[in-house]
């Protein structure tokens, strides 16, 4: 079996769709595992052997694709990994491996009643120890999420907001180690009573120590008083009026602020945390989001090109806008008006980039409508600057060659000789030196009066 695998083509196990077979397989488990526990059935332990062949598979599948890397400490998912490998691996072990040793076991107890005895302690130490093993198999419910990427994103931020969680609860424990100080010196130590005043123990016990008091204070603080304490609490206060003061300063500072500062906290890592790992996920799949927004765009613009030469132009696009669902779909999947599509149909055909006389081509119009609804970044800026030194470096080319031919000319001008029909080549021309007065081009022909007039490009 194992080398039926290693030499079977295994690539359909990338595609979304097995990903989804299995992530519903991991939700029925997690479900069958409630039921499981509360439904005596004898046939659950067919439906576990069929589910722990898949994940076997599963497991073997990865290990094929990915080999030792899979188990790698530079992998990004070596903690994911190494927890599948554990659940199936203390699958295997509960439902294959021990069975089959308590199998041999059996076997292998025939002999005297005093090794029967034995073995039949050894075995019943065995089953014991195999029951505590199957609650192994609550691990699969980390399966679940990571199978269902939200959870896995919620997972991934509460443990983000537990480090900044740990130093409002170091704040806490030093708020409620100092006010238990003083709650145990003032109140169980009897300094602000008079010597006179008979208090019962039982409402003093709370503070007696300063553990004691900080637990006290702790449960006051989260609103999960005792009856004891909140007795001990109301008798303290209608003895000593003044401590009522005293306890609602604590609750301003502790119920309000700490326990305000610790949902923040939570709140603003968890927050940023999603959001990152969204942002994460996005950069991702950006090509492949693009791609099938260009398939589904191409196909519904597709549908309107009357010509069927791959081409879009005006008419074409203002007649498919005329169909008030097909508006509507472009509108959804570009998430911008009808009107603006016309424009940057407009702008394409407007540009003198070479485009064929018959509009624009599919292609491009397509993904120009997908880059236009994008938001301006540092990118685009730079994406317009390198666009701007394209159209320099064409104009300076221009430039060059226009200068080029305006001295070809001035050459040109002045092949003429001295003498009466004395000619000199545009060759000869091109390689003599141009005079300082010759670079001037004259305002008006010369005047054709004169034999050397014959040979000049002005006549021409």
């Amino acid at each position: 079996i194992l080398r039926v695998l290693l030499e079977a083509d295994l690539s359909w196990t990338e595609n979304s769709k097995f990903q989804t077979f299995m992530g519903m397989v991991i939700g029925l488990n997690a479900l069958l595992m409630g039921l499981e526990t509360d439904i005596d059935w004898p046939g659950w332990a067919y439906v576990e052997m069929i589910l722990l062949t898949i994940y076997v598979f599963e497991l073997v599948v990865l290990l094929k694709r990915h080999g030792l890397y899979f188990l790698s400490c530079s992998n990004p998912d070596i903690g994911w990994n190494v927890l599948d490998a554990t659940i199936v691996v203390s699958s295997v072990l509960d439902s294959w491996v021990v069975p089959f040793l308590n199998l041999l076991a059996r076997c292998m107890a025939d002999g005297p009643n005093s090794h029967k005895d034995q073995s039949q302690l050894d075995l019943g130490q065995a089953m014991m120890m195999m029951r505590m093993a199957r609650l192994m198999r609550i691990l699969r419910l980390a399966k679940l999420v990571k199978a269902v990427r939200p959870l896995l994103f919620l997972v991934v931020g509460v443990i983000a907001a537990l480090q900044g969680v740990v130093w409002v609860l170091v704040l806490t424990v030093v708020s409620l180690y100092a006010l238990g100080i003083v709650a145990t010196r003032l109140i169980g130590h009897r300094t602000i009573m008079a010597a006179d005043m008979e208090v019962e123990d039982e409402i003093l016990a709370p503070f007696c120590n300063v553990p004691e008091s900080m637990f006290t204070l702790f449960r006051v603080m989260s609103g999960a008083a005792s009856e004891k304490e909140a007795y001990a609490i109301d008798e303290l206060m209608k003895t000593l009026p003044g401590v009522k003061f005293a306890f609602v300063f604590f609750m301003i500072t502790s119920s309000w602020t700490l326990l305000s500062i610790l949902t923040a906290v939570v709140s603003e890592n968890m927050i940023s945390t999603t959001q990152q790992q969204y942002e994460d996920l996005k950069l991702q799949l950006f090509e492949e989001d693009r791609q099938m927004q260009i398939e589904a765009l191409s196909q519904l613009f597709c549908d309107f090109d009357k010509s069927g030469d791959g081409y879009v132009d005006s008419a074409e696009v203002e007649a498919a806008m005329q169909d008030e669902e097909f508006a509507q779909k472009a509108a959804v999947l570009l998430k911008m008006p009808k009107r603006d599509i016309l424009d940057v149909l407009q702008h394409l055909i407007d540009k003198d980039d070479g485009s064929d006389i018959n509009g624009v081509p599919m292609e491009k119009f397509v993904e120009c409508l997908i880059d236009s609804t994008a938001a301006v970044t540092e990118r685009s800026i730079m994406r317009v600057e390198w666009r701007m030194g394209e159209l320099l470096q064409k104009l300076n080319i221009i430039e060059t060659s226009m200068t080029q031919t305006a001295n070809s000319l001035k050459r040109t001008n002045f092949s003429a000789g001295p003498g009466d029909g004395e000619v000199v080549r545009y060759s000869d021309a091109i390689q003599q030196p141009i005079p300082e007065d010759a670079l001037q081009i004259e305002d008006e022909p010369p005047k054709a009066d004169d034999a050397s007039s014959a040979h000049s490009p002005w006549s021409s």
